[in-house]
């Protein structure tokens, strides 16, 4: 969160301090801890399906470049950047997240569907 905080617009703060406030600082801390010693990134091996995965260019949490080695391993898995987010992006740029899932889904789907 210190690293990140910096990068998201002030109204996100009071949302965030709140939402940490409520869990408690063991909880937070447990968190964090789970975070930083397992990763789900390679659960995306075992996924039948093709997964998308976004990033903030400006996202000092989960840099853009760990994602797109992730693509690399796995063909299933696109990577989309964001050119202007920082990790709280579907706080920062809503628009652009469901921008990015719609031409996803649509790509999915083929010309003229989407679902």
């Amino acid at each position: 969160m210190t690293r990140d905080i910096p990068w998201e617009r002030l109204g996100f703060w009071p949302l965030c301090l709140s939402a940490y406030a409520r869990t408690g600082i063991c909880r937070f801390y447990q968190l964090a801890r789970a975070i930083e010693y397992r990763s789900a990134i390679p659960d995306l091996a075992i996924v039948p399906r093709p997964v998308l995965l976004i990033g903030g260019a400006r996202d000092p949490v989960v840099p853009v470049s760990a994602l797109r080695q992730v693509s690399w391993h796995w063909p299933h898995v696109q990577v989309v950047e964001l050119a202007a987010a920082p990790h709280g992006m579907t706080d920062a740029d809503a628009e652009g997240v469901t921008a990015q899932v719609r031409q996803w889904v649509g790509d999915l789907n083929g010309p003229g569907q989407t679902r």
